[in-house]
């Protein structure tokens, strides 16, 4: 079967691809015990990646608070169809929060 290849937006900072990329890819043991191997990828979306055409993607918002999540799955199979998860940059909330 084709992997699942999670598309990390170019504005996600640097910094914290890494973190996020092993946050993912854990999931791979979980699919490895029930026979799947390698269902799952993650890659730096680059110029060329459409965010919108992607099965998976995640992003970085500045705008809305904490880290949101959609996915819709094929009903007979339970294939992921499409997957998207955004982050947010916290500390631009931290004062709103304290407020």
């Amino acid at each position: 079967s084709k992997p699942l290849t999670f598309y990390v937006d170019t504005l996600f900072p640097k910094e914290y691809f890494q973190a996020v990329k092993e946050g993912i890819l854990v999931w791979n043991t979980a699919f490895r015990k029930a026979g799947i191997r390698d269902a799952l990828q993650v890659k730096y979306a680059d110029s060329k990646i459409i965010p919108a055409e992607q099965r998976a993607f995640v992003s970085y918002d500045l705008m809305m608070p904490g880290i949101k999540s959609d996915f819709t799955c094929h009903p007979r199979t339970g294939e992921m169809l499409y997957v998207a998860v955004s982050y947010t940059h916290l500390r631009a909330h931290e004062t709103e929060l304290h407020l």
